[in-house]
């Protein structure tokens, strides 16, 4: 596993790579809501592969097709 700090709008999240998965942690802060929309577009992009799919725990939805831009 590897792990990366990303900055959005000068938050960090935490990103972890692994064989099977890549994920992305964003703790709660007050700035989330400003900058969720660039992490969920950022992660969206990561899913165009074939072999990896969008899973937010929050909302317990798998994404797809229909939530890309």
């Amino acid at each position: 596993m590897r792990e990366y700090e990303k900055d959005f709008g000068g938050l960090p999240v935490q990103v972890g790579v692994y064989d099977i998965e890549v994920s992305f942690s964003a703790p709660y802060w007050d700035g989330l809501g400003a900058v969720l929309p660039d992490l969920r577009k950022d992660v969206t992009e990561l899913a165009d592969a074939p072999s990896l799919a969008v899973y937010d725990p929050q909302r317990e939805e798998w994404g797809g097709d229909e939530e890309r831009t």
